[in-house]
């Protein structure tokens, strides 16, 4: 009897020194620096983005936030590196909302799904507008349509890889506007923007964040935005709605993701710390600077946003027949 209540007690001890190390554990998150993967090149909107936010998310969990750039495939190499990794809040997703296009698309690979992800909370959601090089004829939308439409196939226009954002974007707009384009890959917004100067690629549908400043200094023209209203940013640039193209409107909801089976707790810690940075003065400025809407919210009306998206995107994909060939 003596000797079965001394196991009792050493296993009410064990269940009790496990419980204090799980609380210990999951008081001192993070207790080393976190990785932010960006599934982009370095130098694009989803890029800077995840720089801004992850400094500031950084000072105030007391861990440094590391950018690792993660380009190609679609953001599904980067996506299906963070899927695959620990579920312990070290290593997060800095997505786009257009990740979820992956699961309507006619694909061999398996590649990561909402399902592989916990949503920490949306950073920014900002529109997309088309940029064209300065020799193209666009003084305005219908001498760019005029020109293209007597040029089929002419014209080429960068994309993240086929079922991207830009590569469905501009596939959508074609078809509004009866247009007939050439798409060219590029593993992020960088290096599209660079052959955009030169001349390479002469379309460019992309965020207001790395398009915008283009304008501003002549080395692109952005001829309409493909959003419910004009940026405060450039209220010059009108939509493509009051131009006669109401269907044409597209943008991207930014947040950051983590593995699958991350626990609440670091979920929800993760998501303060981001709620947090968004309020303060520097952050959202900053991301007003971008042409941007600051995000927030909790993480189940991200993971709303996402099934959304998710839905919008395969009516898209559904509408224009879609070929991955």
């Amino acid at each position: 009897m003596l000797i079965a209540m001394r196991r009792m007690l050493g296993l009410a001890a064990g269940a009790a020194l496990l419980a204090c190390a799980g609380a210990t554990w999951a008081q001192v998150f993070p207790s080393r620096p976190i990785t932010l993967v960006v599934p982009y090149a370095a130098g694009g909107g989803t890029d800077i983005l995840a720089r801004v936010v992850g400094k500031a998310m950084g000072d105030v969990l007391g861990r440094q936030v590391v950018i690792d750039n993660k380009p190609g495939g679609s953001t599904m190499i980067g996506a299906n590196f963070v899927a695959k990794s620990a579920p312990d809040g070290y290593t997060l997703l800095m997505g786009a909302s257009t990740f979820v296009i992956q699961e309507s698309l006619p694909v061999k690979e398996q590649n990561a799904t909402l399902k592989d992800f916990e949503p920490i909370g949306v950073v920014a959601s900002t529109p997309m507008l088309l940029a064209v090089h300065p020799g193209v004829p666009s003084g305005s939308l219908k001498q760019f349509i005029d020109h293209a439409r007597a040029n089929p196939g002419k014209l080429n226009y960068a994309t993240f890889g086929k079922g991207s954002t830009t590569h469905l974007v501009t596939e959508f707009m074609n078809a509004e506007l009866g247009l007939r384009m050439t798409d060219v890959p590029y593993k992020g917004a960088a290096p599209a923007i660079t052959d955009l100067i030169r001349g390479e690629i002469q379309v460019f549908c992309d965020l207001t964040v790395t398009a915008l400043p283009l304008a501003k200094d002549g080395r692109a023209k952005v001829i309409a935005i493909m959003s419910e209203r004009r940026s405060e940013q450039a209220p010059e640039i009108p939509t493509f709605a009051e131009l006669g193209f109401p269907n044409v409107k597209a943008g991207v909801v930014f947040g950051v993701l983590a593995p699958a089976g991350t626990p609440r707790a670091i979920v929800e810690q993760l998501n303060a710390a981001l709620a947090t940075v968004l309020k303060t003065a520097e952050v959202s400025e900053r991301i007003r600077g971008m042409a941007s809407t600051a995000g927030g919210g909790s993480p189940a009306q991200f993971a709303e946003v996402l099934t959304q998206e998710r839905d919008k995107w395969k009516k898209l994909i559904d509408r224009i027949g879609l070929k991955l060939e």
